[in-house]
């Protein structure tokens, strides 16, 4: 029984120096070497914990789902209790399964399973109901699919905490995988790179204000359901507490609009944007506009956020989907719809010429030069597929 036991002992430690260099193909052979039945006691929170490593795919190449997950958060919890305290490890394991859940939500809206992406944040937010990214999402998420009375609950919940989004997020590439990874804290992103040495290249990126965002989707909201007072309670009380934000200034003009305010709409057309000089500020409001489905903004603020950086190749890509949204909608008329996509391509070809070398866009390019009869160019563009 004693060889048994130090013999688990060895493996254990194996494993966690494995996981510590980043190599999670050992560390998964020398995991799948134990038998659970077999675990001390005294070994057991370990073994929860790499269990956990596994089944969420942190370790080895497992693709994961929801449940497997769930399952590995349990795993963790139990792994806690029995007493296992790595605490650099345990962080280390947690950011990459909560990097997994970002990955199965990304993938359910790619293919179109809002619904079930929603729960899943939900699940998140419930989980940490510090998180208010997860919650702006959500809430997001809930307004794309019409579910307005959730959307208003969750926007109004983020409008009382004084939310606004701006935030510096910390990411680091992940050695074993390539890609990059999210960190909660700059400090836990040096210390997987400096002491667990699985990680490089640190990156902050820091993301400008959602307010305008929030406070413009709850004023309609309220305007909706028929109650007016509340939504000129909400932008009168935005305005007290946040009268610098860049993103609201942006908005103005439009809840003015949506209160049926004409004079004061006037007067914030003609002075909005004067002191907005970071072009992600429209960028921000525009894609929230776009899986609004309010291509009108959405065409708006692209085309503001260009006026400050015309070489973006996202805004000029993102303000081609726009016009090819609108020109898609039943209630364009066929005249519109050349228009619509005319433009679409023209801002097609510009990102073409700031990034020849992608290729993801060309299908595109061919699909629209087809609509107008522009065979040559579009055999010149099948030629660099």
């Amino acid at each position: 029984m004693t060889l048994m036991v130090s013999a688990q002992k060895r493996e254990l430690r194996k494993i966690e120096k494995a996981v510590q260099y980043g190599q999670m193909t050992e560390a998964l052979e020398i995991f799948n070497s134990i038998e659970e039945s077999e675990v001390e006691d005294k070994y057991s929170g370990q073994y929860k914990f790499y269990k956990a490593a596994v089944v969420s795919g942190v370790v080895g190449d497992k693709k994961p789902t929801y449940e497997d997950i769930q399952m590995a958060e349990n795993l963790i919890a139990e792994s806690k209790a029995a007493g296992y305290e790595d605490k650099q490890l345990m962080a280390m394991v947690e950011n990459a399964i909560n990097s997994q859940k970002i990955q199965i939500v990304n993938s359910k809206l790619q293919s179109g399973k809002t619904e079930e992406a929603i729960v899943i944040v939900e699940d998140i937010y419930e989980a940490d109901n510090s998180n208010k990214d997860m919650l702006f999402t959500s809430a997001q998420l809930s307004y794309q699919v019409s579910d307005f009375d959730a959307a208003r609950k969750k926007f109004q919940e983020l409008f009382d905490a004084g939310y606004t989004g701006e935030t510096v997020t910390f990411y680091a590439k992940n050695k074993s995988t390539g890609q990059e990874e999210v960190f909660p804290s700059k400090k836990l992103a040096e210390v997987a790179i400096s002491t667990a040495k699985s990680h490089t290249d640190l990156r902050e990126d820091k993301a400008p204000s959602k307010l305008g965002t929030i406070v413009n989707n709850l004023v309609w909201l309220y305007k909706n359901d028929d109650q007016m007072q509340k939504a000129k309670f909400v932008f009168e009380k935005a305005q007290q507490r946040f009268p610098e934000d860049a993103s609201l200034k942006i908005v103005t003009p439009d809840i003015y609009n949506t209160l049926g305010m004409t004079e004061e709409y006037k007067k914030a057309i003609a002075n909005r944007g004067n002191d907005i000089t970071d072009p992600q500020v429209y960028n921000n409001l525009a894609s929230a506009a776009f899986k609004s489905k309010d291509y009108d903004n959405a065409i708006q603020y692209y085309t503001s956020s260009l006026e400050l950086k015309e070489d973006s190749y996202a805004a000029h890509v993102n303000l081609s989907n726009a016009y090819l949204e609108k020109g898609n909608l039943e209630e364009t008329t066929a005249k519109e719809q050349q228009v619509l996509y005319k433009e679409a391509l023209s801002h097609l070809e510009r990102a073409h010429e700031l990034k020849p070398d992608d290729k993801n866009i060309l299908p595109t390019m061919v699909s629209l030069y087809g609509v107008f009869e522009m065979t040559e160019k579009a055999e010149a563009i099948k030629a660099k597929m």
